[in-house]
């Protein structure tokens, strides 16, 4: 399970999976805090059947979960959020729901 091999130092493997029609959304992702120097690295990947969400509803997403969440007191200059279409279902607000609440679930 990809969750899991990504978790290096978390304690257990963060992902969920959501499904609304015949859209559906799995994303995983980790966060951990480095003693020294004081960092941390949070990484999320999100992989959906229908097209990219356009970048408004990206950033959107963004700034409510991943850029709202502190890991350990520490401060992060690499982290990274991806969401990858193997789909050709065309863009809906169900997309952008489901990838929403996978992403604080899986966070």
């Amino acid at each position: 399970m990809a969750a899991k091999a990504i978790s290096t130092t978390d304690r257990f493997p963060k992902y969920a999976f959501c499904k609304k029609d015949d859209h559906e959304a799995f994303c995983f992702g980790k966060g951990a805090g480095m003693i020294h120097p004081n960092m941390a690295t949070m990484l999320a990947f999100c992989f959906t059947n229908s097209k990219l969400m356009p970048r408004k509803h990206f950033d959107d997403i963004l700034e409510k979960t991943f850029n709202s969440i502190d890991v350990d007191g520490c401060q992060s200059t690499n982290d990274s959020f991806g969401v990858i279409s193997y789909g050709d279902l065309d863009y809906s607000d169900d997309v952008y729901n489901c990838v929403y609440k996978v992403l604080q679930r899986s966070l």
